[in-house]
């Protein structure tokens, strides 16, 4: 039964936004990319003392490149607004980028679990809780991006508590 209500969600969220959504999308798309992208740069100067650099140097770099397909996906998403079947092929892309990009918090999160300090593991969850509330203006016109980059959160939260 759950599993035929993911597939009914899943499968009408392809549909196409109004185009305003998307433009709105685009327009946030540089403030949002920069400030994840410092945001993760303030995670690895957290997490500099308690993993090694080579964890966390490989996860910066994941996260930048996730980051640059975001925008180069956004962009092509706003160029084919009109071409319905094109549109659906690169939503579909963006919503794979946004789960991967939850995906790669949710690994720093994790290893922040497991080997920093209660102290880091709180600025830590801080973090993710302000670029979760910060990442709903840019996610809204995807209507599905949003629960795909939030679900990898809340797996967090609930294996550190």
């Amino acid at each position: 039964m759950l599993f035929k209500k993911l597939i009914y969600l899943y499968s009408n969220a392809i549909a196409v936004e109004l185009p305003e959504l998307v433009k709105q999308q685009k327009d946030n798309l540089f403030i949002s990319v920069i400030t994840n992208i410092t945001i993760a740069l303030v995670a690895v100067i957290l997490l500099w003392e308690s993993i090694t650099e080579y964890l966390l140097f490989m996860w910066l770099f994941i996260h930048i490149i996730l980051s640059i397909l975001r925008i180069l996906t956004v962009n092509r998403l706003f160029l084919a607004i009109s071409q319905s079947q094109q549109y659906k092929s690169i939503k579909l892309w963006y919503m794979l980028i946004m789960m991967l990009t939850g995906l790669n918090w949710g690994a720093v999160a994790i290893m922040a679990a497991l080997y920093s300090s209660v102290t880091t593991q709180l600025l830590i969850t801080l973090l993710i809780t302000g670029l979760i509330s910060g990442s709903i203006s840019t996610l809204t016109p995807v209507f599905v991006a949003s629960p795909l980059i939030l679900q990898e959160h809340f797996l967090f939260f609930l294996l550190l508590y």
